[in-house]
């Protein structure tokens, strides 16, 4: 990245340079930064990142007829996340979104998954080797 030029302000946004500055100038700079920045090669050139839509999750709860507790303990979510979405301070990840819409599918076969899942970590736990101590004599 460029350092401010001396005589320049830091913070100052100079519109007669920007606009003077051609498109070719533009790509020149913009490889220079990504070679900078080791970005050359695949990651060069701009994609597409598909983010799929998900269902309001306040109405999907409302459509099952249970609490925001009952939600997340059913399926397998935290509360805190639950609550994050429904306020709008957080949004779901790509797999959350699709086990959003898997919910609004056949909630019935997702709440069986997360069931089975608790099971298996549940019983992959080791008991806890507690010594046992013995009276000082």
């Amino acid at each position: 990245m460029r350092k401010p030029s001396a005589g320049t302000q830091r913070g100052k946004v100079n519109v007669s340079k920007i606009r003077a500055t051609t498109d070719r100038e533009i790509k020149e700079q913009a490889e220079r930064d990504r070679v900078e920045l080791g970005l050359s090669g695949r990651w060069s050139e701009p994609y597409s990142v598909y983010n799929s839509r998900y269902p309001d999750v306040h109405s999907l709860r409302a459509d099952l007829r249970c609490s925001q507790r009952e939600f997340a303990e059913r399926f397998g979510l935290s509360l805190r996340t639950v609550q994050q979405w429904e306020q709008g301070r957080a949004k779901p990840d790509q797999p959350a979104r699709i086990l959003l819409t898997a919910i609004q599918i056949d909630p019935d076969a997702i709440e069986r998954a997360a069931a089975r899942a608790r099971l298996t970590v549940a019983s992959s736990k080791r008991p806890s080797r507690k010594r046992k101590r013995t009276a000082a004599r």
